[in-house]
């Protein structure tokens, strides 16, 4: 059921509604923001003209790029705020845009001055109440970028590494780290070591470096060596490989011709071989007969076609073994890095020599590496044509770039894209049969034949992204019988994904996406279920509005927290997703949202830590008078967990003024937001006051956070002496604690 109509009907019905009386929410100025706009500005602070609207203000600071008038508009539109007491009526969200946010505190952080860090913090603070708008990662990454612009080294690391500390919460991204990474060798007081000192830090910041991250290092040191003339030699490097090594970064081949390759463009071609062979030696542990032997030959094959030409590679091979045919594995080095057709035809023309699928995949792959498709088509269809069997590494780069050319192309272009990677998946499926196809592991050192695991997640996925996947249906289902058949059953969440979107994109009612979620969901990971989320909010499936199922939205939530899913990346896709149904429930005026919804939504932000999200569903839900004791308890758990006490005194106490009868749980969730909040000498004296109705519970609730202070034995004296009649219904293992 479609959260459309649910709502359409729950709007056809009287709601029950607390009978309070109050002044109408024009009348009211939310105390939360009221605190807010007090923190932000101080009495020395210039006062605005009463005659400049808001909106002037808010036209006057966007429009600013002197830093000296950033602050003084700033100030004066914070200060405009909290004298027009208009916050409640204003729409908060439209004050400043998220962009224009970003824009600011890039500004302030490229001019990086005390005041203007101080002012970067105020603004953070303000975000969530004052203007509607939460940090999100691409906050802090826009400050980064400012502080990156200024040359400011420090300042820059100690920001991404103290985003835990941060508003917001987060963890430093790969993102983040790797903008920073590739900025050094312009900034000031960087060296190998600082860098290195960086990506060491990286784990307990709680972001894993990966290969791309040693890759950035590296770059960035030898652009470092270009300005500062000191060439980064193998002492030095040996130090990035144990860095590399106690990371446990996998061997990459492409790094290793990373090495080579920046090396001889720099003339340096000898110690590109030293690094490259380091780099094998220490990473590569695949062994076989004669590897060593053949390594210097190979790698000098390698050097000589890359830095000297195909010609010069086979002169030098001839002068190294005379009167001798390059073996496979030597035709490989002297085409390692060749995008030319015509450079195979020579070797093959100068030794009499037949070239395999291994070296025609090189000329394809390269080809690919650097957007140059039609070569790579072209050079697959001459292969062909000189009687080369495709297998999956020939095919494979080629489906993965016309897989993901479709993302961005044209309507007109998807059937193009996807049919010439079904085509070539045709011709490798025809040539591997599925009664040929083995299941069996290949050796490290031999390559797939038939479609695998990997060109079937590529083409599910191209599928699953396709404007009109109704139009692939046939396709999608032949792939999955095509694998059944090979007995080729991944447990890979790209796979998994792909496949429940697709199946999802093409359902006809949401119980029927919902059905394939739970079908495969046992495959996802913390990626996969983002995406498969906003998959699911995405789905029209013909309502007038489109607007996801909550009960299915939820549904998903609760099994990615039941899964232990929470990190960054996908908490924010959470945030923004929840965000914009909460948009369309508020905008919609045929909508009509009942109080069991709200709280749901209420919950959600709880959860994800959008306290001032959570705090803006309650203050309408409470001025609406569309509020229930559950509402109650779930904004006093968010105030416990946000540490408001403030608000959280003001909540209860304009309840208590109205008359509302607080029931056990709502009692029981203040004293926990209390204790929560370091306020436990109150919440005892709540406990034992003449206010509440203390239970069991009530007391294990304030024991439990008295025993983490070491006061356990004072509270439960305090409750035998006060509330006899609960001290004797207490667990005996409480009561002899004394």
């Amino acid at each position: 059921m479609s959260i459309c109509r649910a709502f359409l009907r729950v709007g056809g019905r009287s709601l029950s509604r607390p009978t309070i009386s109050r002044t109408t929410p024009n009348a009211l100025q939310s105390s939360l923001s009221r605190q807010y706009f007090n923190a932000s500005t101080t009495n020395t602070e210039p006062t605005p003209s009463t005659s400049t609207t808001i909106e002037q203000h808010v036209e006057k600071l966007t429009t600013a790029t002197d830093i000296r008038n950033i602050h003084s508009h700033y100030i004066n539109l914070v200060t405009k705020l909290k004298e027009s007491e208009k916050l409640n009526s204003f729409p908060t969200r439209r004050i400043l845009s998220k962009n224009q946010i970003h824009k600011i505190l890039w500004l302030l952080a490229k001019s990086g001055r005390p005041s203007d860090i101080q002012r970067i913090y105020d603004i953070l603070l303000d975000m969530p109440l004052v203007f509607g708008v939460n940090p999100t990662l691409e906050t802090h990454t826009s400050i980064i970028r400012g502080l990156i612009h200024r040359g400011d080294t420090n300042s820059t690391r100690k920001w991404i590494e103290g985003l835990p500390k941060r508003a917001g919460s987060f963890t430093p991204t790969l993102e983040q780290y790797h903008l920073f990474l590739e900025a050094l060798p312009d900034m000031e007081g960087v060296s190998l070591k600082l860098m290195r000192s960086v990506v060491n830090k990286m784990r307990t910041c709680g972001c894993k470096p990966t290969i791309e991250t040693f890759r950035i290092l590296f770059i960035a040191r030898m652009k470092l060596g270009d300005k500062t003339g000191s060439l980064l030699y193998p002492v030095s490097m040996a130090l990035v490989f144990e860095d590399m090594e106690k990371e446990g970064i996998p061997y990459d081949a492409s790094f290793g011709d990373l090495l080579l390759e920046e090396y001889t463009k720099r003339g340096e071609a000898k110690i590109g071989g030293q690094m490259f062979g380091m780099y094998e030696d220490k990473f590569h542990t695949q062994d076989y007969p004669g590897r060593q032997g053949l390594a210097m030959l190979d790698l000098k094959l390698v050097q000589m076609a890359q830095a000297r030409g195909m010609h010069s590679a086979i002169q030098f091979f001839r002068h190294w073994k005379p009167k001798q045919k390059p073996s496979p594995q030597n035709i490989t080095s002297m085409l390692r890095h060749s995008r030319q057709l015509h450079d195979l035809q020579l070797l093959e023309r100068e030794f009499g020599v037949k070239c395999n699928v291994i070296h025609w995949s090189f000329l394809i792959n390269n080809n690919v590496r650097i957007g140059k498709a039609g070569d790579a088509y072209s050079i697959y269809k001459a292969a062909k044509h000189a009687g080369i069997t495709p297998d999956a590494a020939m095919v494979a780069p080629l489906i993965h770039h016309l897989c993901q050319a479709n993302l961005n192309a044209d309507p007109s272009e998807e059937q193009q894209y996807m049919g010439f990677a079904l085509h070539l998946y045709d011709d490798l499926r025809k040539a591997f049969p599925p009664e040929t196809h083995t299941t069996l592991q290949l050796p490290a050192d031999e390559r797939s034949g038939g479609p695998d695991c990997a060109i079937y997640t590529t083409l599910l996925h191209g599928l699953a992204t396709c404007r009109k996947p109704h139009e692939f249906m046939g396709v999608a289902i032949e792939l999955m019988d095509d694998m059944a058949q090979r007995n080729l059953f991944s447990d890979d969440n790209n796979m998994v994904t792909s496949i429940i979107i697709f199946f999802m994109r093409n359902a006809s009612s949401i119980d029927e996406a919902l059905s394939v979620y739970r079908k495969h969901k046992a495959g996802l990971d913390e990626k996969g279920y983002g995406a498969v989320l906003s998959a699911f909010c995405k789905l029209n499936l013909g309502d007038s509005i489109q607007i996801p199922s909550l009960k299915g939205y939820f549904e998903i939530v609760k099994d990615m927290r039941k899964d232990g899913e929470g990190a960054t990346t996908t908490r924010e896709k959470l945030i923004l997703t929840t965000r914009r149904a909460h948009d369309l429930l508020t905008l919609e005026a045929s909508l009509s949202p009942d109080t069991v919804l709200w709280n749901q939504m209420m919950n959600t932000y709880q959860r994800l830590g959008c306290f001032g999200d959570a705090y803006r569903v309650w203050e309408m839900m409470y001025l609406s008078g569309q509020f229930d004791s559950t509402s109650v308890s779930t904004i006093l758990d968010a105030c416990g967990y946000a540490g408001a006490y403030s608000v959280a005194k003001r909540i209860t106490t304009r309840l208590a003024n109205d008359s509302y009868q607080f029931t056990a749980h709502n009692w029981n969730t203040w004293l926990e937001c209390l204790c929560r909040m370091g306020r436990l000498t109150e919440a005892v004296t709540l406990l034992c006051g003449q206010d509440v109705k203390p239970d069991v519970e009530s007391v294990k609730i304030v024991f439990k956070f008295a025993k983490s202070e070491k006061k356990g034995a004072d509270v439960l004296v305090h409750v035998r002496s006060t509330l006899p009649h609960i001290w004797e219904q207490l667990p005996s293992s409480i009561r002899s604690l004394i």
